[in-house]
């Protein structure tokens, strides 16, 4: 199966633009775009042990509706590509299928087939800087792991 825009020659900074334009036509009322390296684990790990490699991390905030929503987007690597060329030409397809959910979520919204919470929970900036992801998925993973529902309140996770 190929993905969504596989092969665009489109520039980053134009679909960058684009998703500001997006966000303003929905009605956002502020917009703030960053990058930045983070050295993170390599996922899975190779089998001679743990790793890390850096990894480039694309920020979109805006607020929308009263909220302020925060996408946190991992770009491809040049080992996960193969090539810095490959990785160049899957940052590019990665910018394009985020403007693509960003309209979707949106409309589905704006239409009222959805709402705000439903279409971005977890992306939703805390009065403490968090996401309610970030909050939220570690309790979750741990419940999995434990088999049950949610970790006892005041747990401290």
């Amino acid at each position: 199966m190929t993905r969504f825009a596989e092969g665009t020659s489109v520039p980053v900074e134009r679909s960058r633009a684009e998703v500001e334009r997006v966000l303003q036509r929905y009605g956002a009322s502020g917009f703030g775009y960053s990058w930045e390296r983070r050295e993170v684990p390599i996922e899975p790990p190779p089998l001679y042990g743990a790793k890390t490699e850096l990894r480039e991390f694309s920020d979109i905030v805006f607020d929308f509706k009263g909220r302020r929503i925060r996408l946190d987007v991992p770009m491809p690597t040049e080992r996960e590509a193969g090539t810095a060329a490959k990785a160049e030409a899957a940052t590019r397809q990665r910018w394009r299928a985020l403007l693509l959910v960003l309209k979707a979520k949106l409309e589905a919204v704006e239409s009222g087939i959805s709402t705000l919470e439903r279409e971005f929970l977890a992306d939703i900036v805390t009065e403490d800087g968090r996401t309610v992801g970030d909050i939220l998925v570690p309790r979750i993973t741990e419940a999995v792991r434990a088999g049950r529902l949610l970790p006892p309140a005041g747990s401290g996770t």
